[in-house]
């Protein structure tokens, strides 16, 4: 697949509350000025590399009903010390734009911006607007794959917590390994998925819209507050791996 075999249509951007239309190349830098302040940080914003290892906090209190946060940001640059150069230079994306104020951020203009997003919702929700493959199996079979055990219905089953990654226009297929895991390392929950809106000639995500399966990690609520009891604050770790050549 070839940039320019894909669509340049704009896309609103993801995160809720804000229907501001942007084109791909502006993602990073509306980003940056409209959500830093709310939403993420300096530090949730990662320079990432092929096969190596991501990890940012992500924080439970962000999390409200039915909204799209945006986690943070990876900043591909490919495989690391790569002598054909970085996404730009290869010819797999095209250069994010900024503003002329934004003089440190000139430096990222050839790294490929990856979102990393999530919504808290019901699986009765998701389930509804994406027609997922296991929509009519029941609750446990469908977000586990090891043997079902029967434990007490708990209020909190139906909400599910959806971490997914979208990628500005990028001519190659990526795929994440996701991990969330607690403190102790006790417990976690791993998925490798692809990255939406990469490889592809037209938008699989635009919006507000929640992802398809292959797309997002899911986790009960009840995975959730088993990955944060026992921390002294309401966090989970999320380490993200990013694959370019994924067989």
């Amino acid at each position: 697949l070839a940039l320019s075999q894909i669509s340049p249509m704009p896309l609103r951007c993801p995160v809720s509350d804000c229907n501001e239309i942007v084109c791909s190349r502006e993602v990073l830098h509306h980003i940056l000025s409209n959500h830093s302040s709310c939403s993420i940080s300096k530090e949730d914003i990662h320079l990432a590399f092929e096969s190596e290892r991501s990890i940012l906090l992500l924080n439970v209190d962000k999390l409200k009903p039915t909204k799209t946060v945006c986690l943070g940001i990876l900043l591909y640059g490919g495989k690391r010390n790569d002598p054909a150069g970085l996404p730009t230079d290869r010819g797999i994306s095209h250069p994010s734009y900024f503003d002329k104020q934004f003089k440190q951020e000139q430096l990222l203009i050839k790294h490929l911006p990856v979102l990393i997003l999530a919504r808290r919702c019901s699986l009765h929700d998701w389930l509804k607007e994406k027609d997922l493959p296991f929509r009519h199996k029941t609750l446990a079979e469908a977000y586990t794959l090891e043997p079902v055990v029967a434990r007490p219905a708990r209020r909190h089953d139906i909400d599910v917590l959806l971490v997914w990654t979208l990628s500005s226009t990028c001519s190659k297929r990526l795929h994440v390994t996701m991990t969330a895991y607690d403190d102790t390392m006790s417990e976690s929950r791993s998925a490798i998925r692809a990255v939406s809106n990469s490889g592809v000639r037209k938008y699989e995500i635009e919006g507000e819209q929640m992802p398809f399966s292959k797309h997002a990690m899911w986790l009960t609520w009840y995975e959730v507050e088993n990955l944060i009891a026992g921390g002294d604050k309401k966090h989970i770790n999320l380490e993200l791996i990013l694959h370019e050549d994924f067989p």
